[in-house]
């Protein structure tokens, strides 16, 4: 019978290949948040409460910090667990694929929501641009740094970004735009310069090996787990402590401080807030490796997020046609309130998950005869197959 345990909990039983289905979850969860972060761009703000939709802002900016960690985290997995040279090989096409074939995708599903301004949105940044250089830059870094190493690099980046965005003043045309697309301006215009998404992505790697280099037995797990939960927590405490000094040393000491970089660290997810997201992200991740290897396991919830998690890039495509093509060819751009905003989310979240069940159907991803819940415990090899790689990071 099929092994139906990894390192990350309990697998799908019936499923073809051998899959990672904490992450699968915790992918799809994000997602979600993506489509409810793009549903919000909806919203009229002006007849939203200003508290709180920057609150639902925030809360949906989890989603892009998730992504990125993720893709750090397999990314050292599968470093550490195969031939590294292959699996650079094999990301450095992944990144290709994103760079080359997902951007025009994205573009072509965004075309109704930007009318008469078709190259805005092909020239605009995705994540998944920041994702593809990450995959090409990060194997021969994380070749090169032991696991505290990177968890330094990890936090300098954002601080030298910061910096750099104040003090950096280059001379050229090139040397500005390379500025914008590595640490980006002030006032934060690009949403993913490489600087402080590279620290995500090799935070992100540091969890990677750890889960590679644990044991396979459910006392690793947990050990795992509590170890999220204390790191995850210390990291939200120091993300509140943060914002805290921020705010007190604008508000009792504005003169001593280069206006400039008061707005280059304002709070944001890659500022002063990124401890604090990091933080959010781990405690997720702990969260569900707890209800997954947990007596009882699994539920239907976890595996239907699950299917989205599975085909999160195709899902990542699609939610942009979903959520704000759709929209605007129906005429809604810009008219909901927050109260109208939830039904839009469930329908498109809706939407998404049956093009997903669909998609993940065609390709195999996901079987007819498929159930959520455990059949039985047994001990899984190191190697993980061809495929699975393959599958194991889209966004």
């Amino acid at each position: 019978m099929d092994d139906t345990r990894s390192r990350f909990g309990r697998r799908w039983p019936s499923l073809g290949v051998r899959r990672l289905p904490v992450i699968d979850v915790m992918r799809g969860s994000a997602m979600l948040l993506v489509i409810l972060s793009h549903a919000a761009a909806l919203v009229d703000i002006r007849s939203a409460p200003a508290q709180a939709y920057l609150a639902l802002i925030r809360f949906t900016n989890l989603a892009s910090i998730a992504f990125v960690f993720l893709s750090g985290t397999m990314v050292s997995y599968f470093l550490e667990t195969r031939d590294r040279r292959r699996v650079a090989l094999r990301f450095a096409r992944r990144a290709l694929f994103l760079a080359f074939v997902i951007h025009p995708a994205i573009w072509l599903a965004c075309w109704f929501w930007s009318p008469g301004q078709p190259l805005v949105m092909l020239r605009a940044w995705y994540i998944t641009d920041t994702i593809a250089v990450c995959l090409l830059i990060g194997p021969p870094i994380m070749r090169l740094l032991t696991l505290r190493s990177r968890v330094v690099v990890a936090a300098l980046l954002p601080i030298v970004a910061a910096l750099a965005r104040v003090f950096l003043v280059p001379s050229s045309e090139l040397g500005v735009t390379l500025k914008y697309l590595a640490v980006g301006s002030v006032p934060l215009s690009i949403s993913y310069p490489l600087l402080p998404w590279l620290a995500v992505f090799l935070a992100g790697s540091v969890l990677g090996a750890t889960i590679a280099r644990a044991g396979e037995n459910r006392d690793g797990l947990r050990e795992l787990s509590g170890g999220l939960i204390r790191t995850g927590a210390a990291l939200v405490g120091a993300g509140v402590a943060t914002v805290a000094i921020y705010k007190a040393a604008r508000a009792f000491l504005p003169d001593w401080w280069n206006p400039e970089l008061l707005q280059s660290i304002r709070p944001d997810r890659t500022t002063i807030l990124f401890p604090a997201y990091l933080g959010a992200v781990l405690l997720l991740l702990a969260f569900i490796i707890h209800h997954h290897n947990r007596p009882g396991g699994s539920s239907w919830f976890a595996w239907a997020i699950s299917v989205i998690g599975r085909t999160s890039l195709f899902a990542f495509v699609t939610q942009f046609a979903v959520v704000w093509s759709l929209p605007a060819l129906l005429g809604l751009r810009k008219s909901l309130t927050i109260v109208t905003l939830w039904p839009t989310f469930l329908f498109s979240a809706a939407l998404v998950w049956c093009l997903c069940y669909a998609y993940g159907r065609l390709t195999n991803r996901v079987r007819v005869h498929e159930h959520p819940w455990p059949l039985q415990v047994g001990a899984s090899g190191r190697q993980v197959p061809d495929r699975a790689a393959d599958e194991a990071l889209s966004v």
